[in-house]
C-alpha cells in the first residue's frame, strides 16, 4: 500500500515498486501524482506486510 499526503493511492497510480537495477538491496518506487493532491510537501509512505517506510520522504506539489 502506498499513501501520498495521507491518502491511500489507487493501485493504478503505483507504476513500479521493486529492486533498483544494478543496486542489490535498494528498492525504488514510481508513482503518478494523484489528481487532487494538496499543494505543498506531501509525505510518501510505503507499507508492506504491516511495516512502513520511515517518516521523511516528501514530494512537493504546486497548484496548477
Amino acid at each position: 500500500m502506498v499513501s501520498f499526503g495521507g491518502v491511500i493511492m489507487d493501485p493504478a497510480d503505483v507504476l513500479y515498486v521493486g529492486v533498483t537495477p544494478g543496486s542489490a538491496g535498494l528498492y525504488q518506487l514510481a508513482i503518478r501524482i494523484p489528481e487532487g493532491a494538496q499543494s505543498g510537501n506531501n509525505q510518501v509512505v510505503l507499507t508492506v506486510y504491516g511495516k512502513s517506510t520511515p517518516v521523511g520522504p516528501v514530494v512537493p506539489v504546486a497548484a496548477p
